[in-house]
């Protein structure tokens, strides 16, 4: 299986570990601030993959779900939205932290193992921090089953980095996004989710006034808060009928997703300055730590524009195949 010595396991679920579970890279926002992303330790990364791919893909997230899922896309998520007259978006502030080791313990509960194995795959599958909240005793000696190693009560949050805290992500907020689609179904909004980035949109053929939007924003904050999540208010917004609409970066202001003039014109100056200065003089302007960095998140782009919009992409493709190879991978710091 996953070839994991027994005590690291054992240690880890006790959190008795003598070695740090996860070293936490930070990374700053485009927006201000930073994100701490976890690292897991080699082992216990071995042992989430295992957990990821075998038992968590097997269960299904709301199917207005478009991310960490087999067969979901960005353009799936943005293609509900086409065509709309109303665009209301939201965010979640610190969406996988919010997210407790109990509720991880009831999707894996739920989905039919024991209370102890329940126990023992959420604490695998979180991390615990000095100060956090406490299970209540007779729920934690329940789920414990009487181990006398697994003393410590702190509930641990979904790590932002670990390969199972997308999925845990989507079947813990699962019940979440019943209520909004219910709420949704109900006043002629549509719904869709991609992680924290949530969309609704109303087609018009109803009218609706601006008052009724921020209606439903109050709702939705109401739903968010009530489910113990934070709406990030800064990034709240209302697009009335006459503006621009995007939904992940992608323009539904027609039948299809588009994409924006800003993507195209972004990828076609990649494209130009690597041709004429070279992937070197490129990367150290843009400031990536390694010409592989930038090889990737260039290749990136232009699978997206193939998804996105296949007869541009491909053009965007062949410019991309003629570069030449990029042979120095670390730039000096």
């Amino acid at each position: 299986m996953t070839q994991t010595n027994y005590t690291f396991l054992r240690r880890a679920v006790a959190r008795h570990s003598a070695i740090p579970l996860y070293r936490i890279d930070r990374h700053q926002k485009r927006s201000g601030g930073w994100r701490n992303i976890c690292i897991p330790h080699p082992a216990l990364m071995r042992v989430q993959r295992w957990i990821s791919h075998w038992l968590l893909r097997r269960l299904n997230p709301h199917p207005r779900s478009f991310a960490y899922a087999p067969g979901c896309s960005v353009l799936d998520c943005a293609r509900i939205h086409c065509g709309c007259q109303w665009l209301l978006k939201f965010d979640i502030s610190s969406f996988f932290e919010t997210i407790s080791e109990r509720e991880v313990y009831h999707v894996f509960h739920e989905a039919g193992y024991s209370e102890l194995v329940s126990f023992e795959l959420s604490r695998l599958c979180t991390r615990v921090l000095a100060g956090e909240a406490r299970y209540k005793k007779t729920e934690w000696r329940a789920h414990g089953g009487g181990i006398t190693q697994y003393t410590d009560e702190r509930l641990g949050h979904l790590p932002q980095g670990a390969p199972t805290s997308p999925m845990l992500s989507n079947l813990v907020f699962k019940k979440t996004d019943n209520i909004i689609f219910d709420l949704c179904q109900s006043s002629g909004w549509f719904y869709s989710r991609y992680s924290d980035d949530i969309s609704m949109s109303h087609s018009g053929r109803m009218p609706i006034k601006r008052a009724d939007a921020e209606k439903m924003i109050g709702r939705m904050h109401q739903t968010l808060q009530k489910a113990g999540y934070t709406p990030n208010l800064k990034k709240t917004s209302v697009s009335p009928p006459g503006s621009r609409k995007i939904v992940l970066g992608l323009l539904v202001d027609s039948k299809a997703p588009r994409l924006s003039r800003k993507f195209r014109s972004r990828l076609e100056q990649h494209l130009y300055f690597i041709t004429k200065y070279g992937w070197h003089e490129h990367a150290s302007k843009l400031r990536f730590q390694s010409i592989t960095g930038l090889y990737h998140h260039l290749k990136g782009l232009v699978s997206y524009a193939c998804l996105i919009d296949p007869s541009w992409g491909d053009e965007m493709n062949a410019s991309f195949l003629k570069l030449p190879p990029p042979n120095v991978i670390l730039l000096a710091t």
